[in-house]
């Protein structure tokens, strides 16, 4: 039987920033809670190299006019006639994509050494690949001075803000209230239900994709000459320095399976964080903002998030309106646990005193969030100042905003 030898291509230190200091006695950084977040760019022998990307600054032309946005597509909103389907867009770039293929994301894995065992182990590591897009919104009637902005963000795993179509539209005697992805034209020129988010267009790790692990789960370097674990295509070596303890670094080792080799043994229902949208998250409810114009979301029925129920108009039909998903959800992890109602609103974050956050019957503190509160315009509701309206968050961040996606691993949830 051939044995592979552990290769240490590149050894690549990730050095954690110490804390800042101060006056006085500081306590010894915890970096059992920090993460280790390294870049493709580390990794060259990996990754298909940069995402390049250009566009020209644009200027937000009114699209019924000129169509010069991708998402142009009268006729998307069954709903309303008016509709030109120029919500929330993805404009390309302007010179190709980078054509190389970089290892497959998903046979990257995570690995420490297990000295009692004489083995390699798994440990929580997650894949967060990252692509730059063009974002405009020419519905808005802000759109004039949001124009196209670059956004180098995740490859989300839903983009939320294509959910602007329901369940009614592809299925008989579905839900008007329950979210889908918006309709698109296919080849054919056939309404379908349009994708639900989009792929990293470098294909594979690139240069700024982020690999993710824990500092806690480093351990002892293993010993020169162990052979890889069976599967392994190949390896790299990852010093984890502490500042604060330099003379103890800790190692990981991140590894390449081969298309039949060892699957990933962590992911997000089993590792340190769980991401849970409420049952009624993808429930449409009226959404719009002191600012009719501003953010403009698709219209079409919405029900009341107390009832659940379709909303009527004075004749039994169902009311037209600006609409958007709920969207709530939990944050959980062993540590805490982080409440959004909506969009914006973070209203609780609850400590386990136990780090028992995930177990069965988990022990919480009481809420310490008071009140979250941020106000972008001059003043509240009912205020005489005469200039901008009012947009504050408890009555109107909601109504103008949209989910640009949610990416959860075993390691972290992004949103």
């Amino acid at each position: 039987m051939r044995v592979r030898s552990l290769l240490l291509v590149l050894a690549v230190i990730a050095t954690i920033a110490p804390m800042a200091r101060a006056a006085g006695p500081v306590a010894t950084p915890d970096r059992s809670v920090e993460p280790v977040v390294l870049t493709g760019q580390q990794f060259p022998s990996w990754s298909a190299g940069p995402d390049v990307t250009l566009r020209e600054p644009q200027i937000a032309d009114d699209s019924a006019t000129h169509k010069q946005s991708q998402c142009y597509q009268p006729g998307s909103n069954p709903y309303d006639p008016k509709d030109n389907g120029d919500h929330n867009c993805y404009q390309d770039s302007r010179i190709p994509r980078n054509p190389n293929v970089g290892a497959p994301v998903d046979r990257l894995l995570g690995y420490r050494w297990d000295t009692k065992h004489s083995r390699f182990v798994q440990i929580p590591f997650q894949v967060d690949e990252k692509w730059t897009r063009y974002i405009t919104n020419n519905a808005s009637g802000f759109a004039f001075y949001s124009a196209a902005d670059q956004e180098t963000t995740y490859a989300w795993d839903t983009e939320r803000f294509r959910y602007s179509g329901d369940q009614s539209e592809y299925v008989p005697a579905g839900n008007p209230c329950l979210s889908e992805p918006a309709r698109v034209k296919n080849a054919s020129g056939r309404w379908v239900m349009g994708p639900s988010t989009t792929a990293d267009p470098v294909k594979g790790l690139d240069d700024n994709d982020e690999l993710v692990f824990m500092a806690s789960d480093a351990g002892p370097q293993a010993p020169a000459g162990t052979p890889l674990p069976a599967g392994i295509a190949s390896s790299y070596e990852v010093l984890v320095g502490d500042p604060a303890n330099p003379t103890q670094p800790t190692f990981a080792y991140l590894m390449l399976a081969n298309a039949n080799g060892p699957k990933p043994a962590f992911n997000a229902s089993n590792g340190y964080v769980r991401y849970l949208r409420d049952p009624n998250a993808d429930m449409f409810a009226y959404s719009q903002s002191s600012y009719g114009d501003y953010g403009a979301a698709p219209k079409g029925p919405y029900c009341d998030p107390t009832t659940g129920q379709l909303v009527l108009d004075a004749n039994g039909k169902p009311k037209i309106g600006q609409r958007r998903p709920l969207d709530g959800a939990w944050v959980k992890t062993p540590r805490y646990w982080f409440r959004y109602d909506g969009r914006w609103l973070m209203t609780q974050l609850r400590i386990s005193p136990n780090d028992s956050g995930l177990s069965a019957h988990p022990k919480l503190g009481p809420d310490i969030v008071d009140q979250w509160k941020a106000r972008a315009f001059q003043q509240r509701p009912g205020g005489t100042t005469p200039c901008c309206g009012y947009e504050e968050e408890v009555n109107n961040w909601g109504g103008s905003s949209i989910l640009f996606g949610e990416r959860v691993g075993p390691v972290r949830a992004i949103r």
